[in-house]
């Protein structure tokens, strides 16, 4: 992999060492990627701090972000440095955005309002308008007002690559084809599988209508949801299924995954369903490193490839 470091006046340095440590980190629940450099010499490696990080392989931008704090420990001749460094996308949950009331807000204005200010841009894939208001309050961060302008005005999801492009709908995940995994742990949470879901009829206040869980027979777990609940009763069984299976895959080297992607394992355990990437973690330590990637159940239409989550609506007498 190749590192260069960027700095205040946009000059971009490659470091004659490799780092002595490298941890590069993704998570499915964050929109920013994290990155650690450990460096161990006799001289500093800059004259002055950076304040931002690329790493690329080849042609495959690995990460680009900000350096958050560069830590230098001396200690019986052996300086340390240490960079940690967040993806660009931490500028969204770092800067507050300006308070007001949006009608009608579009991705256009969000782009204009939110993510050019900071260098990064809206997929422009979606025109046109939002019907509603967004209401901005004080101290309100960019990114939970663009979370709510995509869940609340358009139904659906957000996300944001690499490169600093945040995405107004759901992470489409790419199969990978992965090597032979080093280790493979299996860990198994009945307890957290939910068997049924009742919802609460909005007209009658009665609660009669029944979402069962196919794939829970044995298991007894009820949860209620009243008709002003803004989860849905398939969501709750989702959830319970994705936290009943727990997949945690070991591979030599760098495996280029992000959350999100998909993965069959069958060949390790037949009865695995398809699973979801939710973290990834690369390690290296000198020469060598590593990749783990953490995995829960996928759930959703068969249109993806993904395993069907079957549920039965019906109502109690």
């Amino acid at each position: 992999m190749e590192i260069c470091f960027i700095f205040p006046d946009g000059r971009e340095i490659r470091p004659v060492k490799k780092p002595t440590r490298m941890e590069l980190l993704r998570d499915l629940d964050t929109p920013a990627d994290g990155l650690e450099l450990r460096y161990d010499a006799l001289q500093p490696v800059f004259g002055e701090v950076p304040v931002g990080v690329r790493v690329m392989q080849g042609e495959t931008l690995i990460f680009e972000g900000i350096v958050d704090t560069h830590t230098v420990e001396a200690e019986k001749g052996v300086r340390t440095e240490r960079f940690l460094c967040r993806s660009t996308a931490a500028k969204l949950l770092d800067n507050e955005a300006q308070p007001g009331v949006l009608n009608r807000p579009s991705v256009r204005l969000m782009d204009k309002l939110y993510l050019a200010p900071f260098g990064l841009r809206a997929d422009d894939r979606l025109a046109g308008f939002a019907a509603g208001r967004l209401s901005v309050e004080q101290k309100t961060r960019c990114w939970s007002v663009l979370q709510r302008f995509a869940e609340q005005l358009l139904g659906t999801d957000i996300f944001c690559k690499r490169d600093g492009t945040v995405c107004f709908s759901a992470r489409a995940g790419k199969l990978l084809h992965l090597p032979t995994a080093v280790r493979l742990r299996l860990t198994r949470n009945p307890y957290a599988r939910i068997s049924r879901v009742v919802v609460q009829n909005a007209r009658t206040g009665a609660y009669n209508t029944v979402y069962d869980n196919e794939n829970a027979r044995g298991v007894q777990r009820i949860r209620y949801l009243s008709a002003r609940a803004e989860t849905a009763p398939q969501a709750v069984l989702s959830a319970g299924e994705q936290e009943a299976l727990l997949v945690t895959a070991v591979f030599a080297g760098y495996i280029d995954a992000d959350p999100g992607d998909r993965a069959d394992l069958t060949a390790y355990d037949p009865t695995l369903p398809q699973l979801q990437v939710i973290a990834v973690q690369y390690v290296q330590n000198g020469e060598n490193g590593e990749t783990v990637l953490e995995l829960k159940t996928l759930t959703g239409g068969k249109e993806n490839g993904d395993v069907e989550f079957k549920t039965d609506s019906r109502r109690t007498a």
